[in-house]
């Protein structure tokens, strides 16, 4: 099993459900997590005590390769191949995906809030039981994902409430999630860098960021919308091209901003790939960090011009 780079709980505990569902048949698979797993995950792993078997590291050779929580080959690293030499099955919720039409089979509904929430449903219409811990790290990727169920639909506890006949600790769970250290200096240095740069438009009363920084753009991102920003667009510069990240309020997201739909769309001018939900998404591109800022720039003003939204930029 394969998961995008860096995976958070969501990506985690659909792996970790998939491991149950591979132990009741009695059939051997290894994880995969390219560039490792994010810092809330980690967190995870250490307050339930799992010892996951898992490999970050090309050379280990597949049948069968299950791609978890991924909507595009390159989110996969340095397993990016696999979707060319193996059969694959796909569980994903995206609103977009560029490997449905290639897998074996696809357990996708881009209307899950969850891929952890897909796998958990599955579990249970096939009767299968967990060990506690695996039902934790499956609820640890439900919460994770619904921001603590603020984005549940009916399925979502339904999931929940099986998870925990199976043992799941939500009060672990939550508490694990909680829990943070002291933020790398980088990070901090990222998230102040993005702020100082950043260009703002407005677009008939929500407020667009775009910026740039070298590394930690999903948490810049996130960091401009808790300065007040509606949507927050954040380029970083990486070894042959450049990697988009996008974070949207539900304020945009209600007038009809889809961040998933933008990010193909920035691909397809950047010569990549990109996709992702439409409070969250990213893109990865050919092109250099300048041609990059301006392709963000004007598509953006092409897509709020679309949405009906007249896009400015503030002096």
């Amino acid at each position: 099993m394969v998961t995008h780079r860096n995976a958070d709980p969501d990506a985690l505990g659909a792996v970790v459900g998939i491991l149950g569902l591979c132990r009741n048949l009695g059939v051997d698979c290894t994880c995969m997590f390219p560039e490792g797993v994010s810092a809330a995950s980690k967190r995870l792993i250490e307050a339930l005590g799992v010892d996951l078997p898992c490999v970050e590291t090309e050379g280990v050779r597949h049948d069968l390769a299950v791609i978890v929580d991924v909507s595009s080959p390159d989110q996969m690293g340095v397993f990016s191949h696999l979707v060319e030499e193996v059969p694959y099955i796909l569980v994903d919720h995206h609103s977009a995906n560029r490997l449905v039409e290639g897998a074996v089979l696809a357990l996708y509904d881009p209307q899950a809030p969850s891929s952890s929430e897909l796998v958990a449903l599955t579990l249970e219409e096939l009767g299968a039981s967990l060990d506690a811990w695996e039902a934790s790290l499956l609820l640890g990727g439900i919460v994770y994902d619904t921001r603590r169920f603020l984005r549940a639909r009916h399925g979502t506890f339904r999931a929940a409430a099986y998870l925990a006949v199976q043992g799941a600790d939500y009060q672990e769970v939550l508490s694990a999630l909680q829990r943070r250290g002291e933020e790398d200096y980088s990070e901090k240095v990222a998230k102040l860098k993005a702020a100082s740069r950043s260009r703002v438009f407005t677009a008939d009363g929500l407020l667009v960021v775009v910026t740039h920084v070298g590394a930690f753009e999903s948490s810049a991102a996130r960091a401009l919308l808790e300065l007040g920003a509606d949507v927050a667009i954040v380029v970083s510069e990486q070894r042959g091209g450049v990697r988009v990240s996008g974070r949207a309020k539900q304020s945009a997201t209600s007038r009809g901003v889809r961040l998933g739909s933008f990010m193909e769309r920035l691909a397809d001018a950047m010569g990549g790939t990109g996709g992702g939900h439409d409070a969250a998404a990213g893109a990865t591109g050919s092109v250099g960090l300048e041609d990059a800022l301006r392709l963000v720039v004007e598509n953006l003003f092409r897509y709020f011009g679309e949405l009906g939204l007249s896009l400015q930029k503030l002096d």
